[in-house]
């Protein structure tokens, strides 16, 4: 046996192949190696919530269920119900965008609220100060102010801003909103038209004091008001919320 030939039976039994030339090498994995590799799952980054079919993607990290989906009466209604909490205490969730698209909407579809009671119109059941904020009602988009607490009695700001015809208005636009929310502001965009309302009455994301304790979350109600069902619409189609740093 020549040289080349033991060689060749040397590398082999190591677990090694070699191409002639010696331009290409691949070293076999063993059992052992086998054993510690793990298959790599995407962390999801976003979540995305149909309404039609009472189905939601998982969820990624500062987004949970405060209140479960439920399904709707009709398989081809957008009248699934429920209410996402976002938690925006980290670095990475500086700023919410929540892509929406709707069909006829009526009655209450969107509501985004600073306090786990809001139920619309400033209205909460007293767990937060900071209780600021956003809701569709029709085809109407309104930003609502906090609890003043400096007034005597305390009062809510009342509402900021409104513009009536601005959702699924089928003269203008197609039925999509697009929505940011961060400390102290919130924007929306229609396709058409867009919104910037930067305010201390809103949101308050940024460990702002609180009497009732000082909260990062944002409630978003899915054709429903945060606080329950009993203030509800039908319409909203399809939600996706993802998180930005900045």
């Amino acid at each position: 046996m020549n040289a080349y030939i033991v060689q060749l039976a040397v590398i082999c039994l190591l677990g090694v192949s070699v191409t002639l030339g010696g331009v290409a090498k691949s070293l076999a994995v063993s059992s052992v190696d086998r054993a510690n590799i793990r298959e790599v799952v995407p962390v999801p980054t976003s979540v995305t919530v149909d309404l039609r079919k009472g189905e939601t993607s998982s969820l990624p990290a500062g987004v949970t269920w405060h209140s479960s989906l439920t399904s709707g009466s009709s398989d081809c209604a957008c009248d699934s119900q429920g209410v996402l909490k976002l938690t925006f205490s980290s670095p990475n969730r500086v700023r919410a965008e929540i892509n929406m698209t709707f069909e006829d909407p009526s009655g209450w579809t969107f509501h985004a609220a600073d306090s786990r009671s809001n139920n619309g119109y400033g209205g909460d059941g007293n767990h937060q100060d900071n209780d600021a904020e956003m809701y569709v009602y029709g085809k109407s988009i309104v930003f609502w102010g906090k609890d003043n607490v400096a007034a005597s009695p305390v009062t809510s700001y009342g509402e900021v801003y409104s513009r009536p015809n601005f959702v699924a208005n089928d003269l203008f636009n197609t039925g999509t909103l697009k929505v940011n929310i961060k400390d102290e502001l919130a924007t929306a965009d229609n396709g058409l038209e867009y919104i910037h309302v930067d305010s201390y009455k809103l949101f308050a994301l940024n460990g702002q004091a609180d009497s009732k304790g000082v909260n990062y979350d944002v409630y978003l109600g899915l054709n429903r008001v945060v606080a329950g069902a009993y203030r509800s619409g039908t319409g909203l189609c399809k939600v996706s919320v993802k998180f930005y740093s900045s």
